[in-house]
């Protein structure tokens, strides 16, 4: 038999308390990225976090308007109701809610398609997404009861769109298994959760509780796989490199070099590519007043040189594109070597050989 709404069985209250700690925990999520976001550095800035802060308050907004609908509305339909036919308030709001919620999900898909090509088509999911979004803006002015089955679909394709993303980032990341357990059982929680606490199941099983609990434990999980990810454009990053350089900051000399080119053959003396590198930088710093600590990108063509100078060394990485990621890697890549080879490095007698255990330094700072 279909429930009565507003709930008033004898779960109500422990249901309502983790509807909203459910809410608040969602929100609270999507200011730690808002946060997250506005602390970037200007140079290395990206807008995946913000993407994933409209997301979270997608989620609180969903469960804000699913705490009043099923514990504080009546489901009465009532004839006429405004400008339709039959409705009412709880119907109307679970409706008005949800398509403000779906725009907040386009932000993200817009900003995940922009990072990262998820299809063959670029923007294909945020198009169909707006889409859907306007369709249902305008079905809500029609028929309350047609907006929600549409709703329903929208937020199936969302589904769908988060599992070929997590798809897609496991791909690019070479997740074991695993990982592909950890980070879809996490998504599995959450959207069985919200099925739990969907209109129709809610309806005629009752399962709103169990729901809550498997939506709290979900948002936390997914929170914990978005924190952890580098930015989207940048997940492939480390097959982008192609050299990394170390070279005495004083006589140019190349200290030590590493290829990650497949099959790379040096064509040129890696110490006249080190001199070069290092008699640039030398006029770079003069022209630009630049002190140690300080980070240059040199862009030519195909061929990105992102360069960080310490006090007695310079460390260069040439890749491909420009990748923001590279630059805490190198800082700390850089620092690390100086302190281990300082006082070698005061008192060098030019030989080259002593810097070949650099090698398992790169390694345990650059996860290559």
């Amino acid at each position: 038999m279909p429930l009565i709404f507003p709930l008033t069985h004898p779960m109500r209250f422990p249901t309502l308390v983790l509807e909203c700690i459910y809410a608040i925990i969602a929100f609270e999520l999507g200011i730690i990225f808002l946060i997250k976001f506005k602390k970037q550095k200007a140079k290395i800035k990206t807008f995946q976090e913000f993407g994933f802060a409209m997301l979270f308050f997608g989620f609180s907004l969903i469960a804000l308007s699913n705490l009043m609908a099923n514990f504080f509305l009546d489901n009465a339909l009532i004839s006429p109701f405004f400008i339709w036919n039959d409705g009412n308030l709880r119907l109307l709001l679970i409706n008005v809610i949800y398509i403000i919620s779906s725009f907040f999900v386009i932000i993200f898909t817009y900003f995940s398609e922009k990072y990262q090509d998820l299809m063959v088509k670029k923007y294909l999911f945020t198009s169909i997404f707006l889409i859907f979004s306007l369709l249902l803006a305008i079905l809500l002015f029609i028929e309350l009861e047609l907006a929600s089955f549409i709703n329903f679909i929208f937020w199936i394709l969302f589904a769908s769109f988060i599992s070929l993303y997590l798809y897609k980032l496991l791909k690019i990341k070479k997740g074991n298994l695993l990982d592909l357990s950890k980070f879809y059982t996490s998504f599995f929680v959450l959207i069985v959760g919200s099925l739990l606490s969907t209109e129709i199941i809610v309806q005629f099983f009752n399962l709103l509780f169990i729901g809550s609990i498997l939506q709290l434990t979900g948002i936390c999980l997914v929170f914990l796989f978005f924190f952890r990810i580098e930015p989207l454009a940048e997940l492939d990053w480390k097959n982008k490199i192609q050299d990394i350089y170390i070279i005495n900051h004083q006589s140019g000399i190349g200290l030590y070099h590493k290829s990650f080119i497949k099959g790379f053959k040096d064509s040129i003396d890696s110490q006249i590519v080190s001199g070069a590198i290092s008699s640039v930088n030398v006029i770079l710093k003069a022209i630009t007043d630049k002190e140690h600590g300080e980070f240059s990108v040199i862009k030519k063509q195909d061929k990105i040189l992102s360069v960080f100078t310490s006090e007695l060394i310079t460390g260069v990485i040439i890749s491909n594109e420009e990748l923001k990621l590279i630059k805490p890697y190198l800082q700390k890549l850089v620092n690390k070597i100086e302190s281990v080879y300082f006082n070698i490095l005061i008192n060098w007698d030019s030989d080259v050989t002593i810097f070949e255990p650099v090698e398992a330094i790169i390694k345990n700072i650059l996860p290559l």
